[in-house]
């Protein structure tokens, strides 16, 4: 977790599974911007193994341990956790978070129940909503979600009888499930990124592996192309454990990153690939030129500015398509019109670091730019 937006002032805290004891239990560290790191801080050292660890943005951590689902909630100010508490039992396990709430599995007979909620800690106690339950044939697995900043997807391993491993893919809110699966193959291992951009809302990225060629190896789906499915690694040698991360290297550029391990002549190796992506084209880059923002990436405010004969708000969305705020414009000169955004949302509080859109509407004309508050 990073707990400042200002580079050369970053505090972060690790968090981290150990086996110091009679078992695995969950640990942090922090580090501090005079380049030290403090004394390991518990998080939980329950019974049993605490594993399957997984965070948020807000602090927040998830785990299992013998069959339950267990959180706590970090506090940057003392860099102390609160107790860990169980939400669930008898058979849960896989937690993941996304950016719209956290995700698990429970066993239930022959069957497996995809269980999404909101999860928060209000200061005092726990509050959990919105819960929502789907049932799906055969075991469930390896539950994989489009990480705790991007949208809603999730895609897990799933296996009926004696079939080979297929996948199921998602929204966390259960919406639909489909089935990804071969008659012959398996295909196992998920990751899963959105695209993020709430002008492009409903498609992600995949990446599994396949023992379609005999040993395992990494398949990625683009949702640009009719024949968007590409074999990252067509060479011999076992490959596992894809990861998915979005990041912009550029302004206009969001990149769909996958890493995976391999074994290669008796050596385990880490590979790399990505797919970059021209945020709206190069058609809406060109417009771009009337609608922009100085400086961005910014650390403490950004000045919007476009091209209207009218006096027009803009909209600032997360990239869940959450309002964050409405900025008044001003005339800047001739047709152009001026916002400031200072970074906070419409209460007046720290918006996080990551990507936001700026929306402006003139006429029938919508117009959208990508901002990057570091």
């Amino acid at each position: 977790q990073d707990l400042s937006p200002y580079p050369g002032q970053r505090n972060f805290v690790v968090m981290y599974q150990t086996n110091e004891g009679n078992d695995i239990d969950l640990k942090s560290i922090s580090y501090q911007t005079n380049g030290t790191f403090t004394a390991p801080v518990n998080i939980a050292s329950l019974s049993g193994d605490d594993i399957n660890l997984t965070t948020n943005d807000n602090g927040t951590v998830a785990w299992e341990n013998n069959g339950k689902i267990w959180v706590s909630q970090y506090f940057t100010q003392t860099n102390t956790f609160t107790s860990p508490y169980a939400i669930d039992s008898a058979g849960a396990y896989s937690p993941a978070f996304s950016a719209s709430g956290l995700t698990y599995l429970k066993a239930n007979g022959d069957s497996t129940f995809v269980i999404s909620m909101n999860l928060s800690f209000n200061g005092n106690n726990w509050v959990i909503n919105n819960v929502k339950y789907k049932s799906i044939a055969g075991e469930g697995s390896a539950l994989a979600t489009a990480g705790s900043f991007s949208g809603g997807s999730i895609c897990l391993q799933n296996k009926v009888g004696s079939s080979p491993s297929g996948l199921i893919l998602g929204d966390y809110w259960l919406n639909y499930l489909e089935y990804i699966n071969s008659p012959v193959y398996n295909y196992s291992q998920p990751a899963v990124s959105d695209l993020m951009m709430i002008v492009k809302s409903g498609m992600r990225f995949l990446a599994y592996v396949s023992d379609s060629l005999t040993e395992g190896e990494i398949f990625a789906e683009t949702p640009f192309y009719i024949n968007g499915l590409y074999n990252l690694s067509q060479w011999p040698g076992e490959d596992r454990n894809p990861k998915m991360y979005s990041t912009f290297p550029e302004t206009y550029i969001l990149a769909i990153n996958v890493f995976w391990e391999s074994d290669r002549e008796g050596f385990s190796t880490i590979y790399y690939s990505h797919f970059d992506y021209l945020f709206g084209g190069v058609e809406e880059k060109s417009k771009s030129e009337f609608f922009l923002a100085v400086p961005c990436p910014f650390d403490m405010e950004t000045t919007i500015s476009f091209e209207s004969a009218q006096s027009t708000p803009v909209n600032i969305f997360d990239l869940q398509g959450r309002k964050i705020k409405t900025l008044p414009t001003q005339k800047s000169s001739n047709s152009w019109q001026k916002a400031v955004w200072d970074g906070t949302n419409q209460n007046g509080s720290n918006a996080p670091s990551g990507s936001y859109v700026a929306v402006i509407k003139s006429g029938t004309d919508t117009k959208s730019l990508l901002l990057i508050k570091k």
